[in-house]
């Protein structure tokens, strides 16, 4: 039933006549209605002031600029919205509050004169920069580009290579007197992880930063598992302990048969021993200790979680089983109890090497589960996917005078282990996981990367000196393999990962040319969005860039210095082998109040080489960029050339397999390449027309790109583009990854 309104009964009049009341009801009512309009304007225009001006991406802008005048450059949506969001870019484009991308995106629109004039400058070709041949300079990364190794260096070096353990640890851990004289010494730890040369590489100074900035921890040091992780702690002066070669008598037996097993090597035996064998010695020496696997990075500091510990040991567990401890972190306490259980993990491993070593750990816990609930003490034979674990007969029962170790677990929320850890605003710190232990550190830092968790210290993201080049022009500032189109006048291709590595490789090169770092672009498919190292060996791109994670651009922790990549360039070729080529240049694409007009030239086509020459001058004449958006067609056209050149150089390739060059003399090796029609290698089998060292400013610019595109590998499962489906980034894992094991291309 719909509300009446109330009636107003008419007042009596005063005795003058005049209903004065009403007038100053009148009056009042009229100035209310006013001020609130004014306010009710105000708080609107605010508000809308207030959500589009904020200061998370807002450029700040002079006063009296237009609504229109704010609108940004559309490659900000990269920096908007991550890979991993599915609401963003319509959230964001909704808005209006992008450029339209100022080049054209079709090869059809591409003739001169089709653009507008007030959308583009079209120049003469008297006018267009020259291209300029550099010599050789070696990729400079920018983290550590000026480090001094540590005065102390050598000596350090001594130390951890012929001192045993026990002596090592002397000189690591602090006196009982200096422990107990911190203000809450009982929730103090001795904190230390073990790392080899793959994590140490472009980690150890992450690791040293997160364990005195992030975890706030007073003593940590670092157990260097090969001499060259050494040498990187020596040279930074961090505390470091060298692992020993062990005595014969601590080392397990292996069979010759188990030789190529993974869990027989000496890498596994290392480990694990390295593990259990310091915790003892430092839960010998009555200190607590925490302990973390390198493929662990912290968000927050740990301490609270084991503040006021009761149990022996406490371990973190798995985000899909809370139920299966993980032995990647654990805190444990100088009890007897604890000592124990780490002498007998040591011993049952000397037995059963073959054993992993969580699964020893998780066998002396369900002993302590089975007594508490009354059951029988038993050898798990299944644990898991492993099958019959223990083997037949298995190890005699070990004695445990003090009784199982009590335990307890870090809760699933704050320490999150898995292949695809899921992040919270509780967790603490993740555990990247894998499918088989102790593989796949490449793999699990891109996944540490692109989830935001990496630390980058050392100007990885904050750098002042840096410069960027972002693979620009296609859909969503990416590389897109979703209807790309082959030329002017040819068919559209489906799925074109030809087209996909060419443009990768013709990237790569220019970042290379430019001394620019190489931020991975997202990869764009009618199935989703893709990493790029889920795609390409990146083992195989690390001796001609240095390369930034996908989420490098949305990260904001990269934007502290760089104002949002200020100043900003972008370039742009089109065209085909058969016509013509177009070039593009915007030089101030950073600003949103004024970006400059597009210059653009035209000119016939002449050849491949001469076609990246001209592309390469407009990256040249963008030096002073910080950031340089660099747009290539989604089409083979440009790259027919240097793709035939290449299968020249692949059949080459082919026929030095048959025949070994460097047993024969210089004359014969000259006359079996004349022979076979070789002209891209040498008598030594090398490809001719590079330096001696590999210098690759000696060739003709299509040569090198095709130097670069023969040396690129690739992920096996992407060959066939239906595998790209279990690569989108919320299916992604570090197994994703095939660092080191790529395979050259058909073609």
């Amino acid at each position: 039933m719909p509300t009446r309104l109330p009636v107003h009964r008419r007042r009596p009049k005063k005795k003058n006549g005049k209903r004065l009341d009403y007038v100053v009801s009148a009056i009042s009512l009229s100035l209310i209605v006013g001020l609130l309009v004014l306010n009710s304007s105000f708080m609107m225009n605010h508000q809308w002031e207030k959500a589009f001006d904020s200061s998370d991406w807002m450029i700040p802008m002079p006063m009296g600029t237009t609504m229109q005048d704010r609108i940004l450059p559309d490659w900000y949506l990269t920096t908007e919205c991550s890979i991993y969001s599915i609401d963003c870019v319509s959230r964001e484009v909704k808005r209006n509050k992008y450029q339209s991308y100022p080049f054209p995106l079709v090869n059809s629109n591409l003739q001169n004169g089709t653009l507008p004039k007030d959308k583009v400058t079209w120049k003469p070709s008297t006018t267009f920069p020259k291209f300029q041949k550099k010599t050789k300079n070696p990729i400079e990364k920018i983290t550590n580009k000026d480090f001094v190794p540590h005065q102390d260096a050598q000596a350090c070096i001594q130390k951890a290579t012929t001192r045993s353990l026990k002596e090592q640890l002397d000189d690591l851990l602090p006196s009982h007197n200096e422990f107990k004289q911190k203000d809450d010494y009982t929730n103090e730890r001795i904190v230390y992880t073990i790392s080899d040369y793959s994590y140490a590489k472009d980690m150890i100074d992450d690791a040293f930063y997160m364990a005195r900035v992030v975890m706030k921890l007073d003593y940590f040091f670092l157990v260097a598992m090969d001499k060259a992780t050494i040498q990187l702690a020596c040279d930074r002066g961090y505390p470091v302990m060298g692992w020993p070669a062990l005595p014969a008598e601590m080392m397990p037996k292996y069979n010759a048969s188990d030789a190529d097993s993974y869990k027989s090597t000496k890498k596994v035996a290392d480990v694990a021993l390295s593990k259990w064998l310091i915790a003892l010695e430092i839960l010998e020496r009555d200190f607590p200790l925490f302990f973390f696997e390198m493929d662990v990075w912290f968000l927050k500091s740990p301490k609270f979680l084991w503040k006021d510990q009761e149990v022996d040991v406490i371990f973190s567990g798995h985000a899909d089983n809370p139920n299966y401890v993980n032995i990647g972190i654990y805190s444990v306490l100088p009890t007897p109890k604890a000592k124990e259980y780490f002498g007998i993990c040591i011993d049952l491993f000397k037995q059963r090497p073959k054993v992993h070593d969580q699964l020893i750990m998780m066998q002396i816990l369900y002993w302590d589960m089975a007594t508490k609930k009354g059951q029988e003490i038993t050898w798990r034979k299944n644990m898991g996917n492993i099958k019959d674990v223990w083997g037949v007969p298995p190890p005699e029962f070990p004695k445990f005078p003090n009784g199982y170790v009590s335990h307890g677990r870090f809760p699933i929320w704050a320490i999150v282990s898995g292949e695809r850890p899921i992040l919270s605003e509780e967790v603490v710190a993740i555990h990247v996981l894998c499918g088989k232990p102790l593989t796949a550190p490449h793999g699990k830092k891109q996944m540490a990367k692109e989830m935001g968790a990496w630390i980058g210290s050392n100007g990885y993201y904050d750098s002042d000196d840096a410069k960027y080049l972002w693979v620009d022009g296609h859909i969503f500032n990416a590389l897109s393999m979703t209807m790309t189109h082959s030329g002017r006048h040819d068919w559209y291709q489906y799925h074109d990962m030809q087209t996909l590595r060419w443009t990768v490789a013709s990237t790569i090169a220019l970042a290379n040319h430019t001394g620019r770092i190489w931020v991975m672009p997202k990869v764009v498919n009618n199935r989703g969005l893709n990493f790029i190292w889920s795609i390409l060996d990146m083992e195989t791109a690390e001796p001609f860039v240095d390369v930034r994670e996908t989420t490098f651009p949305s990260n904001p922790q990269s934007w502290k210095t760089t104002q949002r990549y200020n100043p900003a360039s972008r370039i742009a070729i089109s065209g085909d082998e058969k016509e013509t080529i177009q070039l593009y240049k915007q030089s101030n694409a950073w600003s949103s109040s004024k970006p400059s007009l597009p210059e653009a030239w035209d000119f016939p086509y002449e050849s491949a080489s001469d076609s990246m020459e001209k592309w390469f001058a407009l990256a040249d004449e963008s030096n002073e960029a910080r950031l340089l958006l660099a747009g290539l067609p989604a089409s083979r056209g440009l790259f027919i050339p240097m793709i035939q050149m290449y299968n020249k150089i692949k059949k080459e390739r082919d026929k030095l397999t048959t025949v070994d060059l460097a047993s024969m003399s210089q004359t014969d090796a000259k006359a079996w390449l004349r022979k076979e029609n070789v002209q891209y290698f040498d008598a030594q089998g090398h490809y001719i027309s590079t330096g001696d060292d590999g210098d690759l400013s000696v060739l003709p610019l299509d040569k090198k790109i095709v130097y670069i595109y023969a040396s690129l590998k690739w992920c096996k499962h992407t060959f066939d583009d239906s595998g790209l489906l279990e690569l989108l980034p919320s299916r992604v894992t570090a197994s994703s990854d095939c660092y080191g094991h790529g395979k050259h291309p058909s073609s």
